[in-house]
């Protein structure tokens, strides 16, 4: 979440009045954050997201007091994104925004591995989210946007098949993938 507004794929909707639950896990970002979330009624949580007890999604989302249901989760975690959605449990979410790297070429399926810095193919992305029942709608340079399966149909919204943005493999750490040297998840 950094501070709340940097960068912050939420900010124009907090600003709209939504409730947020922001999560940060730098001390001096997070000291900023919370100022922030005071002031406009949201929630802050110092931490990771990650598959361990108390830092799962859903144990975020349950002490904040969300409903099991939320509008929207914007996740971007810098390669640990997919890992952090997998955690939702019994939460869902009408939309989730998700970073994914760009420079991953979309018909390869490239799930970060832990720690790795490097990110996850637009595809990985949109196999894990259709186990969620969701699909994507809407692409930018840094973001997948996916709905609810449910929500498309009765909202006559249409899915998209996203668009390779670049043409090499780049992680988020700066390390070039060469020939697709790295494990896929198939």
């Amino acid at each position: 979440a950094w501070d709340g507004v940097r960068w912050a794929n939420t900010k124009l909707l907090a600003d709209q009045g939504w409730r947020c639950l922001l999560i940060e896990p730098h001390p001096k970002r997070f000291d900023v954050l919370e100022d922030y979330a005071k002031l406009n009624g949201h929630v802050a949580a110092k931490g990771f997201v990650r598959d361990a007890p108390g830092e799962r999604l859903s144990d975020y989302l349950s002490s904040a007091h969300f409903p099991d249901e939320v509008d929207l989760i914007s996740v971007d975690i810098d390669g640990e994104d997919l890992s952090a959605v997998s955690t939702i449990g019994r939460f869902s979410a009408k939309c989730i925004v998700i970073e994914y790297n760009r420079t991953i070429p979309v018909d390869f399926v490239y799930s970060n591995f832990p720690g790795e810095n490097v990110g996850n193919s637009a595809s990985a992305a949109i196999r894990v989210m259709s186990e969620l029942s969701m699909s994507p709608v809407a692409q930018t340079q840094s973001n997948l946007i996916f709905l609810k399966d449910e929500l498309i149909v009765s909202g006559g919204f249409q899915t998209i098949e996203p668009l390779t943005m670049l043409a090499m493999f780049v992680g988020f750490n700066g390390q070039l993938k060469l020939g697709y040297q790295a494990t896929t998840s198939e």
